[in-house]
């Protein structure tokens, strides 16, 4: 009698290579999770740097025009958002072309995603804020301001945390 061989897969094969595909997936999917934390963190941290940056910026050009408007940068904890205030039309309209949004008095000009918050900003009795010299741009004081940036996967377990330190005459990131 002549043996027929059947083609196709085994049991053991099947379940072996959908056991390896259970392992790679268990391995990339905390990663992509991670990541996509880390992605958040970094464009709270950008987006704020990017106003404080315009902020300063337009400072020096207002007081360069003769205006004597001052424009305070504000961050509350509530939703949180950061607040331009100038306390003047012209400087409001001005900070609203650079920073893209409507002009209103104080300008909202960021929303941080719900997941990070700034811890000095809680620990500051809910807001934060600084004021511009009005002839260098730079922030007013001598005073430094640390921002921590953070992540909430689930608990108090914080698994992304960047922190900024903004000086008053710049910033620098610190890892």
């Amino acid at each position: 009698m002549s043996q027929t061989r059947r083609s196709g897969f085994t049991l053991m094969e099947l379940l072996a290579v959908m056991l390896l595909i259970i392992t790679v997936m268990g391995m990339g999917v905390p990663a992509m999770f991670a990541a996509e934390r880390k992605s958040y963190v970094n464009q709270a941290m950008t987006e704020l740097l990017r106003i404080h940056r315009i902020c300063a910026d337009t400072q020096r050009e207002v007081s360069s025009r003769g205006l004597s408007a001052i424009i305070t940068l504000t961050i509350t904890s509530s939703t949180p958002t950061v607040r331009v205030d100038a306390n003047d039309a012209t400087v409001n309209d001005i900070l609203s072309r650079r920073l893209g949004c409507t002009p209103t008095n104080p300008l909202s000009a960021m929303s941080i995603n719900s997941d990070e918050f700034i811890s000095q900003v809680a620990a500051t009795s809910g807001s934060l804020s600084w004021s511009y010299d009005r002839f260098s741009g730079f922030i007013s004081g001598n005073a430094t301001t640390t921002l921590a940036f953070k992540a909430l996967p689930s608990g108090a377990n914080f698994k992304v945390i960047r922190t900024v330190t903004i000086f008053p005459s710049g910033y620098s990131e610190v890892p």
